[in-house]
């Protein structure tokens, strides 16, 4: 899938994110989502919140400054929310609860648990639906940390799926026996809602590959199931 605008208010655009793009320009790669968004629009932006690169969904970019101003503010007050979907194997325990491990900077592309620059950070989770040896989560993060869930779903000792860095599955077997490689990781940026803008952006094929191979069922990642996993309305 490539980028494309999900929907627009007030001065945000909502924008899908595919894996393996940057959000904004990084080190050598000058490709970024930032830097298509405005090449679409004629404007310059702003990312008002990130994604990992390897991580697909969405994010909303900001092309007026009442525009940012109003997510800064929407996120200031509790009133911008996330919702992101990630395949993790094993399921958790309990089946919905928060992690709040504190999370240190990043060294050499990984970052930690603890440390003497630890910062916050607050996860929240809940299963959606379960195989024998696997999860669909719905996670919500109240921080926004480098690597966050990343980090809280290994630390809780059950990692996403194609997390090379940290310790998620590289194969995974199906019910039959079938091997099959994750090479992307299967995390996504599902939902964000903010006073202006509420948007979903479509469970891609790569995630639903990874459930479907560990032998989940397909209904699960359909936006109605989802939808009713989190008790919200579109």
């Amino acid at each position: 899938m490539q980028p494309h605008i999900l929907a627009q208010s007030e001065g945000v655009v909502a924008v899908y994110k595919p894996p393996g793009l940057n959000t904004e320009p990084a080190g050598r790669d000058p490709s970024s989502l930032t830097g298509w968004a405005e090449s679409e629009l004629g404007t310059r932006v702003h990312a008002c919140n990130r994604l990992d690169k390897p991580v697909s969904g969405v994010v909303l970019l900001a092309h007026t400054t009442d525009g940012r101003r109003a997510i800064a503010r929407a996120q200031q007050s509790g009133a911008y929310r996330r919702r992101y979907v990630a395949v993790v194997a094993p399921a958790p325990e309990p089946a919905i609860g928060e992690w709040t491990a504190p999370l240190g900077a990043a060294r050499k592309g990984l970052v930690t648990v603890g440390g003497p620059n630890a910062r916050k950070a607050r996860t929240g989770y809940r299963v959606h639906r379960t195989t024998s040896g696997s999860a669909i989560l719905l996670l919500t993060p109240s921080t926004g940390r480098t690597h966050q869930l990343r980090v809280h779903c290994a630390n809780a000792g059950t990692p996403i799926v194609g997390d090379k860095k940290y310790g998620g599955l590289r194969r995974v077997v199906s019910p039959n026996g079938a091997v099959s490689e994750v090479p992307v990781i299967a995390l996504h940026a599902w939902r964000v809602q903010a006073p202006t803008l509420s948007v979903e952006a479509p469970i891609p094929p790569h995630l639903v590959d990874a459930w479907l191979a560990m032998g989940g069922a397909a209904d699960a990642l359909q936006q109605s199931e989802l939808m009713a996993s989190t008790g919200e309305r579109s």
